[in-house]
């Protein structure tokens, strides 16, 4: 029979996690060959430590550095499948990264735990061992990034970590489940829509985030501007609406050539430019605003650092905004 390779990429997070008396608290601190758990049958791993953190220290600098080494791993075929243990507070971040950057020939899978390592019943091995059995599976094949978690496997582009502690962490919304791992195995419920793809070895990092709430300002978009950002993505309500003062920061951006693109904070449904006053998502496109679609605020941040990295223009960046 032939051996199918998988091979573990370990970052740290909760997976990784144990109590530090120096830290009065927990940190990530096992190594990748400390998490593995018994294969699937047929399957080898080999495993190597990309790095050893907890995931609120993880950069969009590293997920680069992430995806060149797993790229690199494609290119010298050294490998079937490609899981990646990842802290659940920036999984979905890094998904999404490696899901726009890593092309799709073999699965690349990324997996956690809510519960520390040391506590009793950890859920990390549990979650450990589908991500081996989903990036071991031909039936992964062509899908791009994937989340296994909880035995439930989610598409990079539509999973969002939905509770702070439960073990089922995470949801796909409207987009539903991709798949799960049971005792018989991988099974997928639907396909996935193919996106471009960016072999990037530079990301533009001058990219800001502003999230509206009800009677804010525009100083942290007027910081923006002063700190001449290349791009802004804003986080409105509902389809994708601000208040008069947001849309006049926003005009303001766009009057000094800075990218804008908006979402809402709504978890499900997309933006689209419907309202017509000022701050109204009709008139936030008239202002030549990008529309977001689906995409929550912290992966449209990394798609359009993406995507200026790779050198796209505004009329490209809105043709690539609009797949998602």
């Amino acid at each position: 029979m032939i051996k199918r390779r998988v091979h573990l990429l370990a970052t740290g997070g909760t997976i990784a996690t144990v109590y530090r008396p120096d830290l009065q608290g927990l940190a990530a601190g096992l190594s990748g060959q400390e998490l593995m758990v018994e294969p699937p049958p047929g399957v080898d791993v080999t495993v190597e430590d990309f790095s050893r953190v907890n995931s609120t220290y993880v950069t969009p600098r590293d997920m680069l550095g992430l995806s060149r080494r797993i790229r690199a791993i494609l290119t010298a075929k050294e490998a079937d499948g490609i899981v990646v243990t990842h802290g659940t507070s920036t999984m979905e971040e890094t998904a999404f990264f490696l899901d726009v950057t890593v092309p799709n020939p073999i699965p690349v899978v990324l997996t956690g735990a809510q519960r520390a390592a040391a506590e009793p019943f950890p859920d990390g091995p549990a979650n450990l061992s589908a991500a081996l059995e989903a990036a071991s599976s031909p039936l992964s094949r062509g899908r791009g990034t994937l989340l296994v978690f909880a035995g439930e496997i989610h598409a990079a582009r539509s999973v969002r970590k939905e509770h702070t502690s439960n073990l089922k962490a995470f949801s796909s919304g409207d987009a539903g489940l991709l798949g799960q791992v049971d005792p018989g195995g991988v099974v997928y419920f639907r396909d996935i829509e193919e996106t471009r793809k960016f072999s990037v070895e530079a990301i533009e990092e001058n990219v800001d985030l502003v999230s509206f709430a009800a009677g804010m300002d525009a100083r942290y978009i007027e910081t923006s501007i002063a700190r001449k950002a290349a791009g802004l993505v804003v986080e409105g309500v509902g389809m994708g609406n601000v208040n008069e003062a947001f849309y006049r920061g926003i005009k303001a951006a766009r009057e000094h050539g800075m990218v804008v693109v908006v979402v809402s904070r709504s978890p499900n449904g997309r933006v689209l430019p419907r309202y017509g006053y000022a701050g109204g998502g009709a008139s936030l496109a008239r202002e030549g605003v990008i529309f977001g679609g689906r995409l929550s605020a912290a992966k449209a941040r990394l798609l359009l650092m993406i995507s200026l990295g790779a050198g796209l223009k505004e009329p490209e960046l809105a043709e690539l905004f609009a797949q998602y």
